[in-house]
């Protein structure tokens, strides 16, 4: 046995060193450096699929039943075929609506249900219960069998409380910090990938030690139990029937989708949609892997007279009984990982359910419970402390009835219930809110009644009679064979009748009862179809901007005012104006109200969940009645009209939307790709600003044909004959231009395109894939990779702008070429894309050579300039004896001018990157006023030696985050820095300021120095240019340092300005747009 105290204390280590990474991840998460953003992290966080019974109980299951326990791996591993996918079309949902839980996708599904998220939250509060204190059981049993060698430990509290209390902190801590629940929690993330390592390690070691090093490997083993006939009757005995192996499967595959643990760290936690590519093979892998030593550990035990009734602690005593405390402390801390994790997640998962869907309406009902609405964060924590004292209490009074894995697949069939309603909800259009409920409950009734309620029994609550007899005396209905039906196991048919019963009423119920107009608004959102929009109404009064604005804005204030401070919901109803992609101006139309109040909902649910949110939003009417009925009586007055049912309206609708969508967003692409176009080919400015006024012209006659035909019902001539205008310019023009449909296929291309393929292919392009007839590649170093632009633009439904050195294959050369592509779609749906390029081998040579020669004269000259100044920092430093006071007065000279010369062939460097295109450093978060700080800092010593003071104003009470390149933002800062403090006299001072308005930040550096002469203002940010009276000043600068500056600024769509006074001083101005603000 191994001393209690010794265990407490690496119990206590190790739960602190986890602590200390929880706390340093989420501490670099603000600086943003996000450790979890990494696809092996994620798909080991997934692992928390495996538990306490992966640990302690499969040792037991495989010694009894022999090779039941693959069925618990087997299923999650063949279904990960098909999990990308399902989580894939999740995640989208998630993104849009701010899904956070099982629960809120069903109640999502089916109309934003209150009721079927109530249902949901209960089945997943009493079925996951027994599930948690099971995982507290196998800490606490664990504990005791290492310390005394029993399972039973008689003074047990103090290490119960302490427990409980870790798991509580933890939770609240890293889980619970903050009311939105869409905001990721890395910290917790990299601690439950960290204990995923440490649960496989430990298993490994003893699995290595009994297999190699107590045996001959796994042929010793297993030719031993071949001899041993007594083991073998009784794994004969017990092996598991087909029907219960299969139903070990179909669990596992539910529990891998539906448990609230693996939903929330698949989905909520998730922060990059292809990590899935990773999971779907790595996880697998890690399944095989944990399972690999099962067998062997457990046979070892029974073949060395262990009972097998104890089996689940084979695992633990193997070592000990060997003398091998060491790797015993490892499988415990193992154990204690798996449970843990599970712990953890699990309880912000129900808890989150919990007070969204059960606890937040009781609240919002009634009155005198009002105050809790700004404590709902109270509340879950609350809620997280309840439901492990509740999971404690079960594990006491009930916990000893059933071992580790059979409560564990209690849970899972529990949560099997989930599965028809949302596998429905997600593939089968017609499913409806009904028939989840009544499906739903009834599995839900059948589950309990069959497995819950016996193991109540069990633990003394009944009269055992009731299992043996039925209630009542009716064998019948006795919960374990139900029905009358003997044959199976009691879990296998648990699963058959709560499936039979749950898919049964699922598809009567939807089919009976149909859908209600809630559930129809989200179901194109469920089956790819995107929102549909009005095209009879477009341009009518629909678009009129006859709302207020502010009057919204404040309705939108109010309504999160209800939840979080005054200052928080201002900055919320600001963000949903963003996200609706208002501007902001005083009026807006009604077309763009009804965004803002969706926009309002979707971010109000992430706090209270979505159908709470639905009813707040509804309640405040943000959509007045009188604008509810303008919207109503427009639609109604355009049915009249065409002399249509509604049905016929919609019908319509949709046939005219796809008839004129292609040719309408080609018109608008193309407008959109002129401009950019013009903004990057300067050598043809003029040239593209006149193509761009001509096509403008011709896309205005087009779309006014468009409106007059859709609205006047104008011949259909008249439309053919403006989209040959549109065509015939298209092929006249000296720009290259394609457009394919939605699967890449060239449907139209003009003469230059063709132009530039070679002659035996010109002429049989159309149809063809894009990506096989026009091969882009982008140069990186001495490397050319492939570029598909129209599959880019495709995929993220966004122009691809042709990365600088891009060229296009033709086969004899390399084209260097220049341009964009743009997607065009209908609603949320792509009908294809369009590419505009142009050959620009010209300009291209002429760049290449200037900047190849100020890349290489910058290179060879700072070698042997680094050189001399390890020399002289050696000589300085006296590695070769004390030098003469003269002497070194001479040297410090030369090292400074030799600091100048690396500095200004650094700042060559830039600009050669920069004009080359290989300066382009990857966005991320970034928290400006950690990084303004740092470079301040970095600046303090330069200031002291100059005597000029660095204050801060008004930095940063909102914490504002932008997305930028972090080493590129820090150069911009502390050249700002720098120069305000290399020019202002001796005692002169610095301000440092952040200014956060409509959703910019402006940071500003301003001094008390020499000012720029106002004749010289214009050409601050040129190469080379520096002002005057800063020539005048003893100060090393090569002029190149604010034209890498503005540069690096504008690369992340920003703007930097400045204002001056000669000997008055000056202010430089840098304007970022805002990512988000904590």
């Amino acid at each position: 046995m191994i001393n209690p105290l010794i265990i407490v204390e690496i119990t206590l280590v190790y739960f602190a060193a986890l602590f200390a990474v929880a706390y340093f991840v989420e501490k670099k998460y603000t600086q943003d450096k996000n450790f979890t953003d990494n696809a092996v992290v994620y798909t080991l966080s997934l692992a928390i699929y495996c538990t306490a019974w992966t640990f302690f109980g499969n040792v037991g299951l495989a010694s009894t039943t022999s090779f039941l326990f693959l069925g618990v791996y087997i299923g999650p591993t063949l279904f990960f075929i098909f999990w990308k996918e399902i989580i894939s079309k999740i995640l989208k949902l998630k993104e849009k609506y701010a899904v956070t839980s099982i629960a809120g996708l069903l109640s999502l599904r089916y109309g934003k249900s209150q009721s079927v998220a109530v249902l949901a939250t209960l089945i997943a509060l009493v079925g996951i219960v027994p599930y948690l204190s099971l995982q507290l059981k196998a800490i606490f049993s664990s504990y005791a069998f290492v310390t005394t060698g029993s399972v039973i430990h008689t003074n047990r509290a103090q290490i119960d409380w302490a427990l409980l209390s870790i798991i509580v902190i933890f939770i609240i801590s890293f889980g619970m910090r903050k009311l939105d629940q869409t905001e990721r929690h890395p910290g917790l993330v990299m601690v439950v990938a960290i204990q995923s390592v440490v649960k496989l390690a430990a298993f490994l070691a003893v699995g290595i030690f009994v297999t190699y090093f107590l045996h001959n490997g796994f042929g010793d083993i297993f030719s031993q139990i071949a001899a041993n006939e007594k083991i073998l009757s009784s794994l004969r005995a017990n092996a598991p029937s087909p029907s219960l192996f299969l139903a070990y499967t179909i669990l596992s595959v539910s529990a891998i989708m539906f448990l609230p643990r693996q939903f929330h760290m698949a989905v909520v936690e998730n922060s990059n949609k292809k990590h899935l590519r990773t999971a779907v093979w790595l996880l697998p892998l890690y399944l095989i892997v944990i399972t690999v030593f099962v067998f062997p550990i457990a046979m070892h035990g029974l073949l060395h007279g262990h009972d097998a009734s104890v089996a689940d602690n084979f695992i633990l005593h193997i070592p000990l009984s060997h003398g091998s405390q060491w790797i015993s402390l490892l499988v415990f801390i193992g154990g204690i990982s798996a449970a843990f994790s599970m712990i953890l997640i699990s309880g912000i998962a129900i808890a989150s359910m919990t007070t969204n869907y059960l606890v937040a309406p009781i609240i919002e009902k009634t009155k005198w419970l009002s105050f809790f609405r700004h404590r709902l964060l109270l509340v879950r924590w609350l809620a997280v402390i309840a439901l492990m004292l509740i999971a404690y209490v079960f594990e006491i009074k009930i916990g000893s009835s059933h071992v580790l894995v059979k409560i564990g697949m209690i849970s899972f069939a529990a949560v099997l219930q989930f599965a028809p309603a949302t596998i429905g909800g997600l593939y089968w259009k017609k499913s409806g809110r009904t028939g989840a409920l009544i499906g739903m409950a009834a599995g839900f009734l059948v589950w309990f009644y069959t497995s819950l309620f016996p193991a109540l029994v069990r633990s003394d609550w009944l009269n055992m009679s009731i299992l043996s007899d039925g209630p009542g005396g009716i064998r019948f209905l006795r919960p374990e064979n139900l029905f009358g039906i003997t044959s199976l196991d009691p879990l296998a048919l648990t699963v058959l009748w709560s499936m039979i019963f749950n898919v049964g009423f699922f598809i009567v119920g939807s089919l009976f009862f149909g859908q209600s107009e809630k559930e129809k608004q989200t179901i194109p959102d469920f089956f790819g179809d995107g929102e549909k929009r009005n095209y009879f109404l477009a341009g009518a009064a629909l678009q009129e901007k006859k709302i207020n604005l502010e009057e919204k804005k404040k309705i939108v204030a109010s309504i999160f005012g209800k939840y979080v401070s005054e200052g928080e919901a201002l900055n919320l109803a600001e963000q949903c104006r963003e996200k609706a992609n208002i501007e902001n101006t005083s009026e807006i139309t009604l077309d763009e109200l009804i965004e803002f109040n969706s926009a309002t909902e979707r971010t109000l649910s992430s706090y209270i969940g979505a159908p709470a949110a639905n009813v707040a939003v509804s309640e405040e009417k943000l959509i007045s009645e009188e604008e509810t009925e303008h919207l109503s009586a427009l639609y109604a007055q355009k049915a009249a009209e065409l002399k249509l049912t509604p049905k016929e309206l919609h019908e319509k609708i949709d046939y005219y939307a796809e008839k004129e969508e292609l040719l309408k967003k080609q018109s608008a692409e193309l407008e959109k790709i002129v401009k950019e176009r013009t903004k990057n080919l300067e050598e043809k400015n003029k040239e593209l600003e006149n193509s761009k006024k001509a096509m403008l012209n011709l896309l205005e006659d087009f779309k006014e044909a468009q409106e007059k035909e859709r609205l006047a019902h104008e011949s259909v001539a008249l439309q053919k004959e403006r989209a040959e205008s549109i065509l015939n310019y298209l092929q006249s023009i000296a720009e290259a231009v394609f457009a394919t449909d939605v699967s890449e296929n060239i449907v139209f291309i003009n003469r230059t395109a063709k132009s530039l393929l070679p002659k035996e292919t010109r002429d049989q392009v159309e149809l063809q894939k894009a990506q096989d007839t026009f091969q882009f590649v982008e140069e990186e170093g001495n490397k050319k990779k492939p570029v598909y632009p129209v599959m880019s633009s495709l995929e993220h439904s966004s122009s691809f702008k042709f990365p600088k050195n891009s060229y296009l294959r033709t086969g004899q050369k390399d084209i260097p070429i220049d341009g964009i592509c743009s997607p065009f779609a209908k609603g949320g749906k792509n009908l294809g894309a369009i590419c505009v390029f142009q050959d620009i081998t010209e300009r291209h040579n002429l760049e290449k050579e200037k900047d190849d020669f100020l890349s290489i004269a910058a290179h060879q000259l700072r070698t042997p300039l680094s050189g001399i100044r390890w020399m002289i920092e050696s000589l300085l430093e006296g590695d070769d004896g004390e030098l003469p006071t003269e002497a070194q007065k001479t040297l410090d000279q030369i090292y400074e001018n030799n600091q100048r010369l690396i500095v200004l062939i650094n700042d060559l460097l830039d600009v050669s990157k920069i004009n080359m295109g290989k300066s382009k450093e990857d966005p991320i978060s970034v928290n400006i006023c950690e990084k303004l700080k740092d470079a301040a800092e970095s600046m303090a010593g330069l200031a002291k030696e100059r005597h000029v003071s660095i204050s801060y104003e008004k930095i940063c009470a909102l914490n504002p985050i932008v997305e930028i390149g972090p080493r590129h933002f820090f150069q911009v800062l502390q050249n700002l820095i720098s120069n305000a403090v290399k020019y202002t006299p001796k005692e002169g001072s610095v301000k440092v300021s952040v200014d956060f308005k409509e959703n910019k930040v402006t940071i500003s550096v301003s001094d008390t120095g020499i000012g720029i002469p106002k004749d010289e203002q214009d050409k601050i940010f040129k190469k080379f240019f520096r002002a005057s009276n800063a020539a005048l000043k003893e100060t090393e600068g090569s002029g190149l340092g604010l034209s890498v500056v503005k540069s690096y600024i504008e690369e992340a769509g920003g703007r930097i300005w400045f204002e001056s006074r000669e000997r008055k001083g000056t202010t430089f101005f840098v304007e970022l747009p805002v990512a988000k603000a904590s």
